[in-house]
């Protein structure tokens, strides 16, 4: 599965809010996933929502967590989690928690992480596109 995408919640974001054309950027065969970090997050959000806003976005999300793969963080994540978080803090380059779960997931799998936070150039063997 190497080579494939891992959506950070900023391109979640950006697609809902029609910034991003997230199928099109996947015509190179490529597959989209997502990590139980973003998923937790975007869910947090929607947890703030209400009403109609908040149904929208729901349905939303219920259709791209049904066509996106899913990445769960396991021993071998929270291992290379523990490894980057290092690496960043020797080299003061500190970025979020959730980040680095985030990066942490894309490394062990070979995906290609896709964000628009730049600070993800700083987590070392990370392959990073921002859309």
């Amino acid at each position: 599965m190497a080579g494939e995408y891992l959506l950070d919640t900023n391109i979640l974001s950006g697609w809902y809010r029609g910034e991003i054309d997230v199928p099109a950027r996947l015509t190179s065969g490529k597959s989209a996933f997502i990590s139980s970090i973003v998923m937790g997050e975007l869910v947090y959000g929607l947890e703030g929502l209400s009403g109609n806003r908040k149904a929208i976005l729901k349905a939303f999300l219920d259709d791209a967590f049904a066509t996106l793969g899913f990445l769960s963080v396991n021993a071998e994540t929270a291992t290379l989690y523990g490894t980057i978080k290092n690496q960043l803090k020797v080299a003061g380059k500190p970025i979020p928690e959730n980040d680095i779960w985030i990066a942490a997931s894309a490394r062990l799998h070979g995906f290609i992480l896709v964000s628009r936070d730049a600070h993800f150039a700083s987590v070392e063997g990370l392959e990073y596109e921002s859309w």
